[in-house]
């Protein structure tokens, strides 16, 4: 863990556990407690002809859940064990191949094609077709540097990323598509020239989840309606993959083996190999903290603790409260305008509990330090505060703000209560940001032109914070989600 000093930009080479004794008692730590879901699903269409000669004949589309909205998603109670849904799920989206899908479409998410707990493919239709079984076990691994990428497609900054679309700040990027040239499932797809299981196509009564296209957005956003089912989250958790990053190697070494000497049962046993990796991720890519689902990624700063710390960071008088934020687009997009002032998030949901609400007013009162675990955490509360100090301004009375700054109007008015609640944010933190509750930062390394090093920027000064990455470079540091973290004091 690299500690940077605001005040004069010193760096000092420190490790995580000693976390605890760098804050100081009275510091309020908040932390995002939001869940991954195993958002990365795989599709077939249904209704429609693929183009002769498409090097996916079998219409597989991949797809990432990025958002859920709708009544449902504000409605829906954190931690609800039985989620009976009356009305379809409606949920964003990225897909690829972006430009076969087309509103009005339906997709199929069969059984076959998810992972569950193990993310082994039962390929009940590629029994004994070991090309079939090496392609799915290269889709399944996540271990390349070309997944989730294309000269088209999954793009941006370092997420989800290429040229145009699956785009981000930090992960899920590369450099080919995943499956090869093809897309998705190569020149064969998934199962060879008839798609998934030769010529026949999923059928309804086949499809663990069924979802019609009802809006198409820019960079490869669908706006998908599920068909309603009973428990929707069990069934993304039984058929879907955790959306790790593709630099995340997974499998490699297996793959290798089984090219070099092929074969059906070492298939099978690289199919077992990848699952029980996958398996491990399914707890590893996650918070040791984490409650509601909700998230398309994990907040990453967060993956640090460990249930010792969290307990030593109490008993040394660090208050520990947490928030939820679920990580989407507003996190991970990357930024493509020229100009910081155009610069337009996604919103992103976030719940405010009311301990943690408590805990904030106690805190800014008595003057202690608020500190963030996280960018997503570092939004969500400057948001809060914004929207608060916005509301008590119109309260109080207050005029247009067109001859004073943020800050001479912030020391003109009382400090706001912040209240328990619920709401979405798409706030961009940029340079000249007036910082109203975080006063110390924990969070991992960013990548370039992100808009989450830019949050990082506008807190501790951008040279101060170009220098520690100079060094964090220097000695070796780990960067990106299970890469190493800096406390911002």
């Amino acid at each position: 863990m690299l500690v940077l000093e605001r005040a004069t930009g010193a760096v000092t080479d420190e490790v995580f556990r000693s976390l605890p004794g760098l804050l100081r008692a009275g510091d309020l730590l908040i932390l995002n407690d939001s869940r991954v879901l195993p958002a990365r699903l795989f599709a077939t269409r249904g209704g429609l002809r693929t183009q002769a000669g498409s090097p996916a004949p079998g219409g597989v589309i991949e797809v990432l859940l990025t958002e859920e909205v709708g009544e449902e998603a504000g409605n829906r109670e954190q931690g609800a064990g039985n989620r009976e849904q009356e009305a379809g799920l409606v949920w964003r989206a990225l897909v690829k191949p972006a430009k076969k899908v087309r509103v009005g479409e339906t997709l199929y998410f069969a059984e076959s094609m998810g992972g569950g707990d193990a993310g082994i493919l039962p390929l009940r239709q590629a029994q004994g077709q070991n090309d079939r079984l090496e392609r799915t076990t290269e889709i399944l691994s996540c271990a390349q540097n070309d997944e989730f990428s294309g000269n088209d497609e999954f793009s941006g900054n370092g997420e989800f990323s290429g040229n145009d679309e699956f785009s981000g700040n930090d992960e899920f990027s590369g450099n080919d598509a995943v499956g090869g040239n093809g897309g998705l499932g190569g020149n064969g797809g998934l199962g060879g020239n008839g798609g998934l299981g030769g010529n026949d196509r999923f059928v309804d009564s086949e499809a663990a989840l069924t979802a019609e296209v009802v809006a198409a957005g820019e960079f490869g956003e669908r706006t998908l309606r599920f068909r309603a089912v009973e428990d929707f989250y069990e069934r993304v958790g039984r058929i879907g993959h955790m959306p790790l990053p593709p630099y995340i190697r997974r499998g490699r070494a297996e793959r290798t083996n089984h090219r070099d000497h092929g074969g059906e049962e070492r298939t099978q046993r690289v199919l077992r190999a990848v699952g029980d990796v996958e398996a491990e991720d399914r707890e590893r890519y996650q918070t040791v903290y984490s409650q509601g689902v909700g998230s398309a990624a994990a907040p990453t700063a967060g993956l640090h603790f460990t249930p010792e710390i969290l307990r030593e960071l109490e008993a040394r008088g660090v208050e520990v409260r947490y928030l939820t934020l679920h990580v989407g687009l507003g996190t991970f997009q990357p930024v493509r305008v020229d100009r910081l002032e155009d610069i337009r998030l996604h919103a992103e949901r976030y719940t405010l509990p009311a301990a943690t609400a408590e805990a904030l007013n106690r805190a800014l009162a008595e003057g202690r330090r608020v500190v963030a675990v996280g960018t997503t955490t570092t939004r969500t509360l400057e948001h809060i505060a914004a929207e608060a100090e916005k509301a008590n301004h119109r309260e109080h009375g207050g005029g247009e703000r067109t001859q004073r700054s943020d800050a001479e109007a912030g020391e003109e008015e009382t400090r706001p209560e912040i209240e328990a609640h619920s709401g979405a944010t798409s706030i961009f933190i940029g340079p000249g940001h007036r910082f109203r509750v975080v006063g110390g930062l924990l969070t991992n390394f960013h990548l370039p032109e992100s808009t989450l090093l830019m949050l990082v920027s506008a807190f501790a000064g951008r040279e101060r914070v170009l220098g520690a990455y100079e060094h964090a470079i220097r000695a070796g540091y780990r960067f990106y989600s299970y890469g190493d973290c800096m406390l911002v004091v």
